[in-house]
């Protein structure tokens, strides 16, 4: 999932953007020093370390985005928003496109607790003879 943040002053414009860390460390540019290839390195320790603790993980990136960029993409992403068939798969390749090359900023790790009152409708649903599946 990324978000454009265009800065209301300069108007410069980033693209951010989060996910599982094989779909964004597929996406990020090629390494443009030891330290950035280091720091891939140590954020996929912290991710895997947070993963066997049983935490949900993201990696987190970023790239400059360029005016020209942007209008091919505003433009691309308006005509496929519009398509009658096939919507959802046209945007996913025009949002694609544009996150690539990316830098990475680091990685999360997150307790995804159950919401209040789940572990009791899930115990009530067992006893009921119900599968569930998270």
């Amino acid at each position: 999932m990324s978000i454009i943040v265009i800065h209301p002053r300069t108007m410069e414009m980033v693209l951010y953007t989060k996910g599982a860390d094989g779909a964004v460390f597929g996406r990020l540019r090629k390494a443009a020093s030891k330290e950035e290839e280091d720091m891939r390195t140590v954020t996929l320790d912290h991710i895997n370390s947070f993963a066997k603790k049983g935490l949900r993980t993201l990696a987190v990136a970023y790239k400059p985005v360029e005016q020209a960029e942007y209008n091919q993409f505003i433009s691309k992403f308006r005509e496929a928003s519009t398509l009658l068939e096939g919507r959802a798969e046209a945007i996913s390749r025009v949002c694609s496109s544009i996150e690539q090359n990316l830098i990475l900023l680091g990685g999360t790790g997150v307790e995804d607790k159950l919401q209040e009152a789940v572990p009791e409708v899930l115990s009530s649903f067992r006893r009921a003879g119900n599968s569930t599946f998270l």
